[in-house]
């Protein structure tokens, strides 16, 4: 519903649901004209869609991965992590191995979450404040 509220609302978005298969079974081209690959619930993918997704991020393309609320077998998680952040040279920018609940802040002080790696995906942000 978030990406397609409706008829009547205007988002910039038509979304287009296909099975985790197409992107293995299209060319790279393909996928050139999406703003952005949405996967979801997506346990396992194979060597051909991850070069597809690849050269589609490396022309500019976003991609978003939602594991879902079953989550994944330390395995799963170990050959996602191997296939997509590839030790900080794949299209993932943080390792997804490492699993840390947040906790509150003991004071006022404002920290961020996460702590940027040198990553490609965060160069522009790398030096800058909020």
């Amino acid at each position: 519903a978030t990406l397609n509220p409706g008829s009547m609302t205007k988002t910039g978005w038509q979304t287009k649901m296909v099975p985790p298969s197409y992107l293995r079974d299209s060319e790279a081209a393909d996928l050139d004209p999406y703003a952005a690959i949405i996967l979801l619930n997506v346990r396992a993918i194979d060597a051909r869609a991850i070069r597809n997704l690849e050269e589609y991020v490396s022309k500019g393309g976003g991609v978003a991965w939602f594991l879902g609320a079953a989550g994944m077998t330390p395995s799963e998680i170990q050959r996602l992590d191997q296939q997509l952040f590839k030790n900080n040279q794949g299209i993932l920018p943080f390792s997804m191995r490492a699993q840390t609940d947040l906790v509150a802040a003991d004071s006022t002080e404002v920290v961020p979450d996460i702590q940027p790696e040198s990553h490609p995906v965060f160069a522009p942000l790398l030096g800058q404040s909020n």
